[in-house]
């Protein structure tokens, strides 16, 4: 018994002592080097790797029949400890034989498990063999411009940090853009250990839409719609006559609940207190399940004095027609309405000149008789649109109708 207890316990700490991650092509990339004395270089983690992990780094050249052209340094570089996704380290060249006149760095594991790579003397390109000190054909499994980078003959350069926030794909692309990069043949640059964030792409909510719009003379139906959700607690609902989100209210009295689905899902909640107002602003948060916050750009809701609730009786017909906006021309927002012969299914979407979608406006029950829905101008990440021509679309199981409209600026 007590040898099969040590026996565990040797297996134990030899898998503490040489654990590490395998990495995958791009799951680090090149920020800097410098190849003017002291020699360096620094990367970026953009995954999580563990205490103990390897990296090889070396300056031979790639040859074109997969093999290492040799005659150069190479440097092993061991993990002190965890690295969390976004640190970025530089490393002094006490390996590699980094060349005067500019050449290559190559990360890898084991003999030939390529990480990533930089070419400082391939004029944008890997050359097609390793002929020499300063050449290397692209090492295998890498794709320039995506997981390594090439670039013009300059002995020092460092990545400019255009990007430093956002997911690895996206950080993995403007970092292997040549043209994010500068530096000098003669001066060696500061490299960065700054860091970056790294987005995993899985936001807690994905919303696609948050609109409200009057059902009644003291009645506003707030909607907002959402892609997908994951580990979020619920929704509030915050309201002011300004739009100043300090001094605002929250309206729902306990939280309402998200069903934390990856489908598209569609919330509502009635505001049954806006008859004292000519018009306020209404703010959506989202609450995570880690007590996080995020709060998105309010909707200014104008209220219309003409009660819509009068054309609502159920022994009136009311004929299904969409109005024209007003104002229109309009700048900076604009009132879009349409009545209903009774009360079903109804979407209003927002189109531009090359009939490309630009906002989903509303999609729901509307209630018979008036509906009004208030357009700020954005689409549907938030961000202002141009000037110039739009649609508004209109549809419901038996009308369609589209019609125009000009945001001025």
């Amino acid at each position: 018994m007590k040898r099969i207890f040590l026996v565990l316990i040797y297996l134990l700490v030899n898998s503490l002592i040489f654990s590490q991650t395998t990495l995958s092509p791009g799951d680090i990339a090149f920020t800097g080097v410098n190849m003017d004395n002291p020699d360096q270089y620094s990367i970026v983690f953009l995954v999580d790797i563990e205490s103990g992990t390897v990296i090889k780094f070396t300056d031979n050249g790639w040859k074109s029949d997969n093999t290492w052209r040799g005659n150069e340094g190479v440097q092993t570089w061991t993990a002190d400890r965890a690295y969390s996704k976004g640190e970025e380290i530089v490393i002094d060249a006490d390996g590699p034989s980094l060349s005067g006149s500019g050449d290559q760095v190559i990360a890898y594991q084991n003999d030939h498990d390529m990480i990533t790579a930089i070419n400082d003397e391939g004029h944008h390109v890997w050359q097609s063999d390793a002929t020499d000190a300063n050449t290397s054909a692209l090492p295998l499994g890498l794709e320039n411009g995506t997981n390594c980078v090439a670039l013009e003959e300059t002995d020092n350069i460092k990545y400019n940090r255009t990007l430093t926030s956002g997911t690895k794909e996206e950080l993995l692309n403007a970092i292997n853009d040549y043209s994010n990069w500068s530096g000098s043949n003669s001066t060696p640059q500061t490299l960065s250990s700054d860091g970056f964030t790294v987005d995993d792409g899985t936001l807690p909510v994905e919303l696609s839409s948050f609109n409200v719009f009057q059902i009644s003379g003291n009645s506003a139906k707030i909607q907002w719609v959402v892609q997908s959700e994951t580990n979020l607690l619920g929704y509030n609902i915050f309201k002011n006559t300004d739009p100043d989100f300090q001094t605002s209210q929250k309206i729902n009295a306990t939280i309402i609940n998200a069903n934390n689905t990856p489908v598209t899902t569609k919330y509502e909640f009635n505001d049954d207190d806006i008859n004292n107002l000519t018009e306020c602003y209404y703010w959506l948060q989202s609450v995570e399940m880690t007590g996080e916050s995020k709060r998105y750009e309010p909707v200014h809701f104008i209220y219309q004095s003409s009660n819509p609730e009068q054309n609502n009786h159920q022994d009136e017909i009311c004929p299904t027609k969409l109005n024209m906006n007003f104002p229109n021309p309009f700048n900076p927002e604009t009132t879009i309405s349409f009545t209903l012969n009774e009360s079903k299914e109804t979407e209003v979407d927002i189109y531009n000149i090359r009939g490309e979608l630009v906002k989903n406006l509303y999609q729901g029950i509307a209630n018979k008789g008036l509906n009004r829905i208030n357009w700020n101008g954005k689409d549907n990440n938030y961000k202002q649109v141009a000037g110039g021509i739009y649609f508004y679309k209109m549809k419901t199981d038996n009308y369609y109708a589209i019609r125009k409209m000009i945001l001025l600026k």
